[in-house]
């Protein structure tokens, strides 16, 4: 897979359209889950588009891990021109 597929992927529903891009084979498949880290005591961690799958479908350190992802993605993040 091309390391450029994310940006593509990114691609506004108007340009694709004015480009008429469909008609040259752009397909967009979303990968879910987006992201999937195995750890070395067989648990692991995803995250899914669905933020109850993510929450509910770890096999983490316990029931906190989810919800610690949860936060994290929930949580506002100062900007880089916040002091």
């Amino acid at each position: 897979m091309s390391p450029c597929a994310y940006v593509v992927g990114l691609l506004h529903p108007l340009v694709v359209d004015e480009l008429d891009l469909r008609r040259h084979g752009y397909r967009v498949t979303v990968a879910d889950p987006n992201l999937w880290c195995p750890f070395e005591d067989g648990t692991s961690f995803g995250t899914w588009a669905d933020d109850a799958r993510t929450a509910g479908g770890s096999s983490g350190p316990g029931p906190a891990h989810g919800t610690g992802a949860q936060q994290r993605s929930t949580s506002t993040m100062p900007s880089a021109s916040t002091p």
